[in-house]
């Protein structure tokens, strides 16, 4: 995606960090991060937009799988 779309790429890298803060503010342990996938897929798109952003076509379960999986490991790495 970085070669052939970089907009993309850098728009979902954004957006992938913008859910990871949440993650990191609302979620101390795996479970907790497990249970906020629905309610963030949902709430992706307005989040999105009150950054002045916009998912344009990304996959909003794919941003936050992705988010997800960073704060998956960086919970691990603190065990």
């Amino acid at each position: 995606m970085a070669m052939t779309d970089p907009d993309g790429y850098e728009r979902a890298i954004t957006l992938v960090g913008m859910v990871a803060n949440e993650l990191r503010h609302q979620c101390a342990d795996l479970e907790s991060l497990l249970e906020r996938r629905e309610e963030l897929i949902a709430a992706l798109p307005g989040l999105a937009a009150a950054n002045g952003l916009e998912l344009a076509g990304l996959p909003p379960d794919a941003v936050v799988d992705a988010a997800s999986a960073l704060r998956c490991r960086e919970l691990q790495a603190h065990a």
